[in-house]
């Protein structure tokens, strides 16, 4: 049965790592997974409460020696327990200041995706806090997540029903202010579809969400086989495995979390799943994570008012938006395509855009240009991590590596040309994104 299941997967493109014949501490549960909070927390103490949590089990499962970093700016589990924490801004709300045309009456929502943490919501929440400097941010993290990978397996502690309670108990810590009259959920990925179930599930209620903006919205994977994750996960733990080096998120995906990801996902092609809210959409038409397409037809069948939807694409998209310019009809309008050479002094080495990168800056200390991590998994060997071509692609320099997404072809494109590739961590458009997304959020009461 196990060699059948096997072979589904490698035919699929997934490399199969069974977790039974590694011991190493982070790979297994911790038994302080991260849960939804009680509803009646209080979120400084929420915040407070989680980063002590996370930085307990780092402190035990993890060593910080693995983690990248340029010279002189190790990380500490202190720092990781920070940058995987939930987080608001300010730090005690009672401290915000009152003016109103600084967004005193606005509160924003932040979740992240699938495998990720809090983090990488920090370039959009330093944004929006830029243009409403009154405005209270509040950023939650996902059930299962930000501790060690372990605790993405198989389990009652990462599931997408938690997942859900953490998001509304994220919405409704806004409801008792009187203060706070407007809310607006931001999502980068799997944040997605959380707030899309969320915002159809409590449409009758008082609610006080007036906007939705979704950055690389998983409305459904990329890869069609992603069924197969949901019988998967009981034989098999990992579809790939990694030493941990980014600080900031897991590296290694469990098939628990793949399959949760697609029971969450799996009924969003219904008409019941649209709703009427004002909508901004960004993503990859080079996505390989989730399917630009699927986001595309969500977007487009959406019969919102306000709607607005950037389309990432370059010369050699394999779905560029002509692709689907016979079924998008009017919907046309309301999208604009942006390529890298829209993009003012755009580094050299960029040549797509990646699902990853979407909600980053390219100023970020830790994923952007100059950046302590860099995305080379693709030349990983989990029994060789310090092998040549690995530290090769991280220490690449100048004109020897190129990034982007991983589709097959810029792989290929990057191997004949004798360059290193690295997946996308920042978005080289991210100024002219955000200015549209200040500009959608304006434009809403």
């Amino acid at each position: 049965m196990l060699s059948f299941l096997r072979a589904i997967v490698i035919i699929s493109g997934v490399t199969l790592v069974a977790g039974c014949t590694h011991a190493e501490s982070y790979l297994q549960r911790s038994g302080s997974a991260v849960s939804p909070p009680p509803v009646n927390i209080p979120f400084e103490d929420y915040v407070k409460n989680t980063e002590a949590q996370i930085l307990s089990v780092l402190t035990e499962k993890q060593t910080p020696s693995h983690y990248q970093h340029n010279q002189g700016s190790v990380y500490t589990q202190a720092v990781a327990a920070k940058m995987r924490a939930p987080f608001q801004i300010p730090a005690n709300a009672t401290t915000r200041c009152t003016d109103g045309d600084s967004g005193a009456t606005k509160g924003f929502l932040l979740v992240h995706g699938l495998t990720d943490s809090p983090y990488l919501m920090t370039g959009l929440a330093a944004s929006v806090h830029n243009q409403y400097p009154c405005a209270l941010i509040r950023a939650i993290v996902l059930p299962g997540h930000s501790t060690i990978p372990g605790d993405s397996l198989f389990s009652k502690d990462m599931t997408y029903q938690k997942w859900q309670e953490a998001t509304a108990y994220g919405v409704s810590s806004f409801d008792k202010m009187d203060d706070i009259r407007s809310v607006y959920v931001l999502s980068f990925s799997t944040g997605a579809p959380l707030l899309i179930r969320h915002i159809k599930e409590h449409e009758n209620d008082n609610t006080k969400i007036k906007g939705a903006v979704f950055i690389s919205a998983a409305i459904k994977a990329k890869n069609k086989l992603a069924f197969s994750a949901s019988f998967l996960q009981h034989f098999i733990d990992w579809t790939d495995l990694h030493n941990e080096q980014d600080a900031a998120r897991y590296e290694s995906f469990s098939f628990h979390a793949g399959a949760e990801f697609y029971e969450l996902t799996t009924v969003l092609d219904k008409d019941q799943y649209q709703f009427t809210l004002p909508l901004f959409v960004a993503i990859s038409a080079d996505d390989t994570t989730v399917s630009a397409e699927a986001a595309l037809n969500y977007f487009c069948a959406a019969k919102n008012p306000v709607k607005k939807l950037i389309w990432y694409e370059y010369a050699d998209s394999k779905e560029p938006l002509s692709n689907f310019a016979g079924n998008i009809g009017d919907c046309r309008k309301d999208i604009t395509v942006r390529m890298p050479k829209d993009v003012v002094n755009i580094p050299s080495q960029y040549v797509s855009f990646s699902h990853t990168s979407m909600s980053m800056p390219p100023n970020d200390e830790h994923y952007g240009v100059n950046g302590n991590y860099k995305q080379c998994k693709d030349y990983y060997d989990f029994d060789k991590p310090e092998s040549q071509e690995f530290t090769g692609c991280v220490k690449a320099e100048g004109d020897h590596y190129i990034v982007g997404e991983g589709t097959k072809e810029l792989k290929a494109y990057a191997k004949d040309k004798g360059l290193y590739w690295r997946r996308g961590t920042y978005n080289a458009d991210y100024d002219f994104m955000v200015e549209q997304i200040i500009s959608f959020l304006g434009s809403l009461p």
